[in-house]
């Protein structure tokens, strides 16, 4: 997400880009987690998004983190509600046609030029499988990124990795795409999140990163039993 809004401010497609978390979102709304003080935090950063003079972009990260609550599928209908009519705001509103400027200026034949507030949102967690409302009603159009799957495409994540020692990216790869054939796939973000994890709860780098092995398996069992458990509970709502 964050890596799409930096291409999209280089090509020219928006002037500003604002990239909001869950995080971003409690904080905003002074360290009170209650749904009404999260869904005036978010009707806020949408306000200023919308202010910002010329064609902006929202990236709203882990969407689904965002909303969380005792709701349906572990929504909130308040912030659903909120998010909806946020996004109902800006239809129609977001994109110029093909070679038209936009802001004045002027654009090469062919080119998309964007005005207003377009809002992207993402979600990477094994419960945006487990919200369809979420995903299929609030947002007009949803884009499934295939997930990664061979060695070799985890070591190429790895190594660019700074937490995960040289030494071990070969051996944390193969650990990595075994546990994704378990779960039938795993995500770029849910990867470096685990990686990470593993070399933070790892004590020792000075073994070729048998350490951080360790630790990366035992952070995959833990990781692949709580998923089990999620699309469990999600078969039964």
């Amino acid at each position: 997400a964050a890596w799409g809004g930096l291409q999209a401010s280089q090509k020219g497609h928006v002037d500003f880009v604002r990239f909001l978390s869950a995080v971003d979102l409690l904080a905003a709304s002074g360290g009170d987690g209650s749904e009404g003080a999260r869904a005036a935090a978010l009707v806020d950063k949408f306000n200023e998004a919308k202010e910002l003079d010329g064609r902006s972009l929202l990236v709203l990260d882990d969407v689904d983190q965002m909303v969380a609550g005792d709701g349906p599928s572990g929504t909130s209908a308040l912030l659903l509600a909120t998010l909806r009519a946020l996004l109902r705001t800006q239809a129609g509103t977001n994109a110029k046609r093909p070679g038209t400027g936009g802001g004045g200026g002027a654009s090469s034949p062919g080119s998309l030029r964007l005005e207003g507030l377009l809002v992207v949102a993402t979600s990477s967690g094994s419960s945006a499988g487990c919200a369809p409302a979420l995903l299929g009603e609030v947002f007009g159009e949803r884009v499934s990124l295939p997930c990664l799957a061979t060695q070799e495409q985890f070591e190429g994540l790895l190594r660019a990795c700074s937490s995960i020692d040289e030494a071990s990216v070969a051996a944390c790869a193969g650990a990595l795409a075994a546990s994704s054939s378990n779960v039938e796939g795993m995500g770029v973000k849910t990867a470096l999140r685990l990686a990470e994890r593993a070399a933070a709860d790892a004590e020792d780098f000075e073994d070729g990163g048998r350490e951080q092995l360790e630790a990366l398996r035992a952070v995959l069992s833990d990781w692949e039993a709580d998923l089990k458990l999620s699309r469990e509970v999600c078969g039964v709502f």
